[in-house]
């Protein structure tokens, strides 16, 4: 009976040998198989994730991602604008999971997709992706008032990051939109029509530019 007893001590013991054996091999080989600089490896197992996109002024966007895997090299950022293919805009360190993008276009109408994807050696993990719209809120309201009794001054609040310049239209009653200027500077909050015509009332408009767009405009009081 005691034979027995040590037998199946020494069998019981053997197998939790095997088992252990068996975890460590399988951890071995799952920590190989993991491994980015693999290029047998899955390339969405060591993949960036969780994109976001905010709008930081009218002519720059950052990127920021999450990446699980620190056993890379780098990551590649690239865009496509519209129908344009898509280029390589810069690249980020492996410990710095996010980008500006200092040559966005503030177009609504266009839409503009970004991807990410992380390198380890010469492999490329899969991207990760995702569009984005600009936003380009117009102009606060501008207030016109008469100046000296003949020029007339049209000022506003400058509420932008990054335009390049306004402009000022003026419609005479009865008549069309007629450009006052289109190169005022950026951050600029007033214009002064010095000619304006009398005896009439007359509406200005302001608009600001970034990139050759132009935001919608905003209409002032008459006057």
């Amino acid at each position: 009976m005691r034979s027995y007893i040590q037998k199946r001590k020494y069998m019981l013991a053997f197998l939790a040998c095997i088992a252990l054996f068996v975890s460590i091999l399988l951890g071995c080989k799952k920590d190989e198989y993991d491994n980015p600089y693999d290029s047998n490896v899955s390339a969405s197992s060591w993949a960036p994730d969780y994109l976001e996109i905010s709008q930081t002024s009218l002519k720059t966007v950052q990127l920021k991602w999450n990446q699980q895997d620190l056993r890379i090299d780098s990551f590649c950022i690239e865009v496509k604008r519209g129908q344009a293919e898509w280029k390589v805009i810069g690249y980020s360190g492996k410990t710095n999971p996010k980008f500006i993008d200092t040559a966005f276009i503030p177009d609504p109408g266009l839409i503009q997709s970004y991807r990410v994807h992380a390198l380890a050696w010469k492999n490329n993990s899969t991207s990760i992706i995702k569009a984005f719209k600009a936003t380009f809120p117009k102009p606060f309201a501008p207030y016109v008032t008469r100046v000296l009794g003949i020029k007339i001054k049209v000022y506003w609040m400058d509420n932008y990051t990054g335009e390049d310049n306004y402009k000022v239209e003026k419609k005479v009653e009865g008549g069309n939109w007629v450009l006052c200027a289109d190169t005022i500077r950026a951050n600029s909050t007033y214009f002064y029509d010095t000619a304006p015509e009398l005896n009439t009332q007359i509406l200005y408009r302001l608009s600001a530019r970034a990139r050759g767009i132009y935001s919608d405009t905003i209409h002032s009081n008459k006057i």
